[in-house]
């Protein structure tokens, strides 16, 4: 009868470490599943590629008051990402390479400005603040296929959300925060 016991207390141990590996794995399996994109979702990944030595000016930056004028070198003097392959919903297709706009702002000082304003070479705008920017990385393209975008291709600058790209259409309003042709951000 002893045996008998210790063999069923044995087994209740057993299923009680049972119930705690089964709740662990369950509450891993989840919280891996929320905090990782889909399976289909973009990814974005550092590269190794020299900087542009393009000096032409093609973004106007800062505060009204004090803007700079930056070339595709200078904003490629920061670290430089590409996309997986995008189909931008406007046209051009490919891998796109640039920088984060976090990146771009902290090393001109605009990180902590409540409010830019981004203009397009057609006047297009969109004002975009900071809980926004700290929400969603938002993604500088300077380049499409490793190439400079064209104004075929509605360059030389984009502002692209990657990570929107696999939200279904009713939730992925933020496009409308994808400008093409970017020429100014300005400091609101």
């Amino acid at each position: 009868m002893v045996k008998v016991r210790c063999y069923q207390k044995s087994i209740l141990n057993n299923k009680n470490i049972n119930k705690f590996y089964i709740t662990l794995l369950s509450l891993f399996t989840m919280i891996t599943t929320l905090s990782s994109p889909s399976v289909n979702a973009m990814t974005v990944s550092a590269v190794f590629e020299p900087p542009s030595k393009d000096t032409t000016p093609v973004l106007e930056l800062g505060p009204p008051e004090h803007t700079t004028i930056l070339s595709i070198a200078d904003i490629e003097s920061l670290p430089i990402y590409k996309t997986d392959n995008i189909e931008h919903f406007d046209g051009p297709s490919g891998q796109f390479y640039g920088v984060w706009l976090n990146d771009l702002l902290e090393k001109y000082h605009l990180k902590d400005a409540p409010r830019l304003r981004f203009t397009a070479l057609d006047g297009y705008e969109v004002f975009i603040d900071k809980s926004s920017r700290q929400k969603r990385q938002y993604f500088l393209a300077t380049r499409l296929n490793n190439l400079p975008i064209t104004a075929d291709n509605l360059g030389p600058l984009m502002l692209l959300i990657p990570y929107d790209l696999d939200l279904p259409i009713t939730q992925a309003a933020s496009k409308s925060r994808w400008i093409w042709a970017l020429h100014t951000i300005i400091a609101q």
